[in-house]
């Protein structure tokens, strides 16, 4: 049988202890993928596990805040230039140079698109919930049969909006 290192399961008690990474890393001295082998239960020759696989943690993204995000598009923005630049300063520039080029913007690209769009997107999401609750709030009114009665209850909704972005009260209010 092959020995397990005293580190490793130091290493797998202070994960389920819910110690950080960082902090098994420096008191064990694993690297990080060494610790997570361990944490994955170290193999052996024939390809089984020496000890239970650990169930990994769920790492959450954080907010990024505003100062971060225009430092981002900022470094972007700068690298953007300079793959311009490149692509500038080359003389006869092959086929496959080319398509590298094609490919590098449109990943600076998209990247850019998502760091510029992430609070415009963040904003749509909150709409459309608060849209989507309005919408399930909402009591159903039925829909009258009589085709006179159905344009009298438009005449008055129609008039209700009217009045609401001019600023009057409904007469019938």
């Amino acid at each position: 049988m092959t020995d397990i290192p005293e580190n490793a399961l130091v290493a797998r008690q202070m994960y389920a202890e819910g110690a950080s990474v960082e902090a098994i890393m420096a008191k064990t001295g694993l690297s990080k993928h060494k610790l997570y082998f361990w944490l994955d239960g170290g193999r052996r020759e024939d390809g089984s596990r020496l000890l239970p696989q650990m169930p990994r943690r769920l790492v959450r993204a954080r907010q990024i805040k505003p100062r971060e995000q225009l430092i981002l598009v900022t470094r972007m923005f700068r690298l953007f230039d300079k793959q311009i630049a490149v692509m500038e300063s080359r003389e006869n520039s092959t086929a496959t140079e080319d398509e590298q080029d094609s490919r590098r913007m449109a990943l600076i690209t998209r990247a850019l698109e998502q760091i510029g769009l992430m609070p415009t997107q963040d904003r749509e999401m909150a709409r459309r919930k608060k849209t989507k609750n309005d919408q399930s709030q909402a009591v159903e009114q039925p829909v009258p049969r009589d085709p006179e009665e159905l344009r009298r209850s438009l005449a008055r909704k129609l008039g209700a909006i009217i009045a609401e972005e001019e600023g009057e009260i409904p007469r019938d209010a």
